[in-house]
């Protein structure tokens, strides 16, 4: 693994296990754990596209990264259903107006 790869991998991690950590807590951080949930998958999205050598874009879309990777990896197609609802988490629960529920948490 190269070095940068590393170092999403261990941010992409950081965020996942603070994910865990707000959902068995007991206060409702509902929009919290949907931000970091999807930080996680963007973050591990980068650090494959840092392994193969592609340049890792400033963008926060899921569905972008995804279909970066798709040429290369045929086998992440599945994932594309997901992201649908799962890339607006990076924006539309941070800001007032909505708010996630425990569903969407």
């Amino acid at each position: 693994m190269q070095r940068k790869t590393g170092q999403w991998v261990r941010k992409a991690d950081a965020d996942y296990r603070l994910a865990v950590k707000i959902g068995r807590g007991n206060e409702p951080f509902h929009d919290q754990l949907c931000f970091h949930c999807q930080q996680t998958a963007e973050k591990y999205f980068k650090a494959y596209l840092q392994e193969l050598g592609l340049p890792v874009p400033r963008i926060h879309d899921l569905d972008r990264l995804l279909n970066l990777l798709l040429p290369l990896d045929a086998t992440l197609k599945p994932l594309r259903r997901g992201l649908v609802t799962f890339g607006s988490y990076a924006v539309e629960y941070r800001y007032p107006g909505r708010t996630a529920t425990k569903r969407d948490a």
